[in-house]
């Protein structure tokens, strides 16, 4: 008798197939990147209002772009990603951020990324969700 994988989010699947939410961080031209700052990546499915998940990822090499996943249950996720200078894991005033929104300018409302169960490896999963750091 075989295992059945039921979907996204599932530790199995995520195991077997990789994270079902990914993408970049990539840094605006008018951000200075700091080595030393953790690159934080946060989703929610409230817009922020009430639930964030937090994952901080080490750019020590100062790298214009960050890859980053999660493994996620379905849902609409909205993502943003933020220097923690100070290194609190928290978004802070003058902390330079950025949001999944579609733009380059950070000012626009944030995009949901959609992701749905399936037992198909590739079906479900969301591997667009890049982000800009562009409000310095």
């Amino acid at each position: 008798m075989g295992l059945a994988l039921t979907g996204c989010g599932n530790a199995i699947d995520c195991a077997v197939n990789g994270d079902n939410l990914r993408g970049r961080v990539t840094y605006g031209q008018n951000v200075a990147i700091h080595g030393e700052a953790n690159v934080v990546v946060q989703y929610s499915t409230s817009s922020f209002a009430t639930d964030t998940v937090s994952d901080p990822q080490s750019n020590l090499q100062g790298l214009l772009t960050v890859p980053y996943g999660f493994c996620v249950p379905s849902g609409t996720y909205q993502l943003r990603a933020f220097q923690d200078l100070n290194k609190n894991g928290e978004l802070d005033v003058g902390e330079p951020w950025g949001r999944l929104d579609g733009t380059d300018s950070g000012d626009a409302a944030y995009l949901g990324r959609t992701v749905t169960a399936s037992t198909d490896e590739t079906a479900g999963r969301v591997t667009d969700a890049n982000i800009t750091i562009d409000n310095p």
